[in-house]
This record gives C-alpha cells, structure tokens and sequence, in this order.
C-alpha cells in the first residue's frame, strides 16, 4: 500500500510538471486578461516567448480558442439570465418582424450589428493574426497605444448612461473598436470598454455591454477553429494540456468577471492602463536584450 501511495504521489507530481502547468498558467492568465482591459491574445502570445516554451500545443491556435471558450462559458454562467432573455426576445422580433416591441429586442439586434466587423476581420486577417501581427513588437506597441488611450478617457469619463441609451451607430462603433482586437495587444473588452465609455455609458454598463458581446464572437470563432483539431492534437498529453487549459481559464473567468465588475462600481482603469504601459517597456527591454 505505501508503495502504491507514493507511485500515485508521483504520478500526480508529474502530471503538474513542465507543458500541464504551463498550460494551466495559460488557463489562469486567459481568464484574468480576457475580462481586464490589458488583452488575452497578446498575454497568450507574449508567454511562450519569454519563458520559451516550446510546445506545439500550447503555442497553437486551438488552444488559444479551447482557453476562450472557458472563458465563453464563465460569460454564460454570469450572463445566463441576460442571454435567455436575450435569445427569446431575438426570436420573437423575428417571429413578429418587430424589433422595437421591447428593448430586449432591440438589444439583442445591437449586439448582433456589432459582432459583424469582428467577424468580418477575423475571416480575412486570420492567418495574419496568428502570424505576422504576434509579432512582439506589435504587441507592445498596441499594449501601450491603447493603455494611453484608456488612461486619457477613464481621466475625463462621467457618463452614465445605460444601455437603453445604445443606437445603431453606438453598436457599430463599438463593433469596430472590437474588430480592432484581431491585433494582439489590443484587447477586445479594452476596445469596447474604452469605446462604450467615449459614448458615454458607464463603466459597469460599458463592461456588461463588452462580455454580453464577447459571447458570439468567442463562440462563432471556436466553431471556426473547429476545423484544425484533429487525433494528433489531442495525443499524448495534448488532450489534458486542452482540459487544464480549458477549466483554468473557466474557473478563474467566472471569479474575475464578479471581481471586476463590483470594482468598476466605483474604481477607475488607470491602473489596468499603467499595467499596460509598464508590461510594453518590460517587452521592448526583452527585445532590445535577446
């Protein structure tokens, strides 16, 4: 028995060591950075390259989306009552031909017009994503672009408004300012938070906006990548790789979208800005010493 006991005691060690504890790490950083404005993708990115880990799985694309779609998921289990009402409300304008009956209604086609750009970008910047604009230099250029940008408009924001307050050109532009997360570095909820509050919503109103639409673009993106995971991916130890990324990034996604969302009750981003700003001048150090 003692002998038995210490083989599991060993087997389970090295199940946490080396790629599954990078992969967890990634897991963890994917479910705090996809809710903070400081961006999941150049995070993801930015890791492997400076702890060099070298594995095929982690520094692939679907594992990159197994993490967002742990983070899809901690989105539908805050959301969920706003995502049902959403749904039903979207069915019935479609049933009635009436998308002003309710404002559910009129919301969910909001969020429909402002996931368009993103999936227009992502269809024809797709291999460039993965590529060319991983680059570290690009990153640390948009991590630093945006974190002034968002430390200048959380300095002069008061708006309030709710998101009744939301038009169509409201919804397209925080589309686009979405879109603009296909470049690594950005962050997608750093885009349509800065965005949402340049139009005056609030920053907790501004956030809910950014998850809620967070949703089909994660999901549309996942069924998209679908198509690259095959046997070999999941051999070996790719298939636990996939699973402590995936529950990772679920776990801690689902405690960070309550964490942040009561802290932007009456806390401000310059912080997550100058995070941003300090995490681009630790790169470009990187860069300029390799």
């Amino acid at each position: 028995m003692p002998i038995q006991m210490i083989s599991l005691a060993a087997g389970a060690a090295n199940w946490w060591e080396g790629d599954v504890t990078a992969a967890a790490i990634l897991g963890i950083v994917q479910g705090i950075t996809e809710f903070l404005p400081i961006s999941s993708s150049g995070h993801l990115a930015i890791l492997p390259w400076a702890f060099q880990w070298s594995s095929p799985v982690l520094n692939s694309l679907p594992f990159a989306v197994a993490l967002h779609v742990g983070t899809l998921l901690a989105v539908l289990m805050v959301f969920w009552r706003d995502v049902l009402s959403l749904a039903g409300a979207f069915l019935r304008s479609l049933r009635d031909r009436n998308i002003q009956a309710e404002p559910e209604r009129k919301l969910a086609w909001l969020l429909v017009l402002a996931t368009l750009p993103a999936v227009v970008a992502g269809l024809l910047l797709e291999e460039a994503a993965a590529t060319v604009l991983r680059s570290p230099w690009i990153i640390a250029v948009a991590l630093a672009g945006v974190g002034i940008i968002l430390w200048v408009v959380d300095a002069r924001h008061s708006g309030q408004k709710g998101l009744d307050s939301l038009g169509w050109r409201e919804a397209l532009l925080i589309g686009l300012a979405q879109a603009l997360a296909i470049v690594p570095g950005v962050s997608r909820s750093g885009s349509t938070i800065t965005m949402g509050m340049l139009l005056g919503l609030s920053r907790v109103q501004a956030a809910r906006f950014s998850f809620l639409l967070m949703a089909p673009v994660i999901f549309g993106a996942g069924v998209w990548e679908a198509r690259h995971l095959d046997s070999a991916a999941l051999s070996g130890n790719g298939g636990t790789l996939f699973i402590a990324g995936f529950l990772s990034a679920l776990a801690v996604g689902y405690l960070c979208i309550h964490v942040f969302l009561r802290y932007l009750q009456r806390g401000r981003l310059w912080p997550l800005a100058l995070y941003r700003i300090g995490l681009a001048a630790i790169i470009l150090v990187m860069i300029a010493t390799r």
